[in-house]
């Protein structure tokens, strides 16, 4: 009998997807060759794994109403959840 578990990432493996997504990113926006940025992502991610580091991003954004802050905030936990 065949099992159809579907394995999933583990957290640390999730958390990574959303910063290398954020990593990669920010080197494409600023020029960045494919290149640099594939050596750039490895190398955070090898130090990543070695310190066992977290990330943890904060933003900020200008007075806004409370139904549309709540919005971006669900949005944003939404993205972090299904990265």
């Amino acid at each position: 009998m065949h099992s159809n578990v579907i394995q999933f990432p583990t957290h640390a493996v999730r958390e990574w997807i959303i910063i290398e997504r954020t990593i990669r990113n920010i080197l494409q926006e600023g020029g960045a060759s494919p290149e640099m940025t594939e050596e750039v992502c490895a190398r955070m991610k090898e130090a990543s794994e070695k310190f066992q580091a977290r990330f943890e991003f904060s933003y900020q954004t200008p007075p806004l109403p409370e139904g549309l802050r709540m919005a971006i905030q669900d949005s944003i936990n939404v993205q972090a959840t299904y990265s």
